[in-house]
């Protein structure tokens, strides 16, 4: 499946595509609906999106940079989680 590619802008206006009365939390391994992936991906309303221009670590590939690498996957992840939580934001 292929993801979207769009770019969030944080701290705009109210126009909010995603539900934020719930917070949006990392993705269990199955049933994404509205969730983040990793630092750079998310499901919002069942769709997949790819962040442009957000080029993260991940935690689950091919990782040449060792446990230091997995450490900045998980903390690219949280900081999308807190930056989507604590703003408004608009696709």
């Amino acid at each position: 499946m292929r993801a979207k590619v769009l770019a969030i802008c944080f701290g705009l206006s109210a126009a909010i595509l995603a539900n934020q009365a719930k917070a949006i939390e990392i993705c269990p391994r199955s049933d994404r609906y509205t969730c983040v992936v990793d630092g750079g991906t998310l499901w919002l309303d069942g769709i997949n999106y790819r962040l442009r221009g957000y080029d993260t670590p991940e935690e689950h590939t091919n990782i040449c940079g060792g446990f230091r690498e997995i450490d900045l996957a998980r903390e690219a992840t949280q900081r999308l989680i807190e930056l989507l939580n604590q703003n408004d934001w608009e696709l």
